[in-house]
């Protein structure tokens, strides 16, 4: 039996057009928008998304210019079916992305828009975290405020936003000041849909129970519960024992419990991990986190899953996600059903892009590929949406640009849904053809790229009929009977 790789391969070799063919039965073709945005020129990368009250979600994504880069979005109402995009918000001057940051963009119950990320203006000595908003969609964006004031040093890094969706928000981030050493966590809100900030609050609060720096070099997280609770999760450095903590406030950031520790492994690294946690809330203000580290117990890096309720004192019990599937994993990002029984993470691994699934409210997970070919730099996100199911997007390769995947509802993967890698084992034969394809005048006929965005066909009705794609990448041609389905893999010759 020839293998998916060994496929690629064997198509990548061959400079004429060429198909393979794979009989599939009992597969059926789910409905996936895999590269939802408009077809562009242009390049979309590090990307997010955000829910809004009414349920529009909102993708945000930055294209890279000869020099800085230039932040866009998208807005859908329909889970996902239809997008809205406006292509410039605002421009970021210096390369402040990757290593989980990116733009975040909320949208709240009046219909305001705030974007914030992190830049080096004109005049700035270190990196800012700055904000722009609008009042309304298609409305003008204001010129970018540098939000913290107050006795914070020049540079703040590693930023997250949340929103309650009533005008309340707030931004974690990490900085020092000048009343003690190192690197801390600090959260500045605001009341009035991002027109006024507070100055800046300490989250890692010192205490009898906790003591310790914030580490200088890893993402935060913040997110508001459906009671008005703001969660912070962060990545401590504790001479250097880098473990996960989680910080709750109950009066929108005016002061911070102590710090609770998530991880009940610890990490012992001098250095920097470069990763950080992801936290949401269920409806039972539950914490759910998400994050990667390389414990001192382990022989590889790990995505963890962990929950924790407000006001325990408990380190909760860490589900380990990958290692059994893959060699290396990072940069996960969760979400939860209001009812916390369902739970979402999204993560980069040695094998792909990998979505797992708890239904047991997180006890125990299934873990599937949802892209292969992208294994760093996915900038992999996924949320809640109102119809009870998760939304997740990820950077991936389109027609050989960046561009943003998503997968909507039930958890499958880009190539399952193909009707591909997850059937690869109840494959019946391999041929080859070249140039057209010759196809039932019964089957229904559909092509999708690598991701399952759809291709153009050409079509010949003589008969035979016969089908090709358009497009001269690596196509795949779907003929659909109803006792089984085909798919071919097509590379067209120039």
């Amino acid at each position: 039996m020839c293998s998916f790789n060994n496929c690629l391969a064997v198509l990548r070799r061959n400079s004429l057009c060429v198909m393979l063919v794979f009989v599939v039965t009992g597969v059926a073709n789910a409905d996936e928008h895999a590269y939802p945005l408009p077809a562009s020129l242009k390049s979309r990368q590090n990307t997010m998304i955000t829910i809004s009250p009414s349920g529009d979600a909102v993708v945000s994504f930055v294209t890279p210019l000869h020099s800085g880069y230039r932040i866009g979005m998208a807005i859908s109402s329909d889970a996902g079916g239809a997008w809205r995009e406006i292509d410039s918000i605002s421009y970021m001057r210096a390369s402040m992305v990757g290593l989980q940051r990116r733009p975040t963009i909320v949208k709240s119950d009046d219909g305001s828009l705030v974007c914030t990320y992190e830049d080096q203006k004109v005049g700035d000595l270190m990196p800012r975290v700055y904000v722009t908003r609008c009042v309304s969609e298609g409305a003008p964006w204001t010129t970018p405020l540098a939000v913290v004031r107050g006795f914070q040093a020049d540079m703040q890094d590693f930023a997250s936003m949340a929103s309650d969706g009533r005008g309340r928000l707030a931004i974690a981030f990490i900085s020092a000041d000048n009343m003690s050493s190192g690197r801390h966590l600090y959260v500045v809100t605001s009341s009035d849909y991002g027109v006024n900030w507070s100055d800046p609050v300490r989250a890692n609060t010192q205490s009898p129970n906790w003591e310790g720096n914030a580490c200088e070099c890893c993402m935060t997280s913040i997110a508001y519960s459906s009671t008005g609770i703001l969660g912070v999760a962060f990545r401590a450095n504790r001479n250097d024992v880098r473990d996960v903590h989680v910080a709750f406030s109950r009066d929108n950031g005016a002061t911070f419990e102590s710090p609770i520790l998530i991880q009940d492994g610890k990490w012992t690294i001098a250095g920097c991990p470069s990763t950080g946690p992801n936290l949401k809330f269920d409806n039972q203000d539950t914490a759910h986190i998400s994050w990667r580290d390389y414990r001192d117990a382990v022989l590889r890096p790990v995505v963890y899953y962990a929950k924790c309720a407000v006001g325990s004192l408990i380190t909760p019990r860490n589900v380990d996600l990958s290692t059994s599937v893959s060699d290396d994993a990072d940069y996960p990002s969760v979400s939860v059903s209001p009812d916390g029984k369902i739970v979402t993470v999204i993560h980069e691994s040695s094998n792909g892009v990998r979505i797992a699934v708890s239904r047991d409210g997180g006890e125990t997970f299934d873990s599937r590929v949802v892209d292969p070919f992208i294994k760093r730099n996915a900038s992999c996100y996924t949320v809640e949406i109102p119809n009870g199911t998760s939304m997740a997007i990820w950077t991936s390769i389109n027609d050989g640009r960046f561009d943003v995947a998503m997968t909507v509802g039930a958890v499958t993967s880009v190539s399952s849904q193909s009707g591909l890698l997850v059937a690869k084992d109840n494959v019946r034969n391999m041929l080859l053809y070249s140039e057209w394809a010759e196809v039932p005048d019964n089957a229904t006929v559909s092509a999708f790229d690598v991701s399952g965005r759809a291709i153009e066909l050409e079509e010949q009705q003589d008969s035979p009929r016969r089908v090709r794609p358009v497009s001269s990448h690596l196509t795949f041609v779907s003929v659909s009977l109803p006792e089984s389905i085909t798919v071919f893999a097509m590379i067209r010759g120039e």
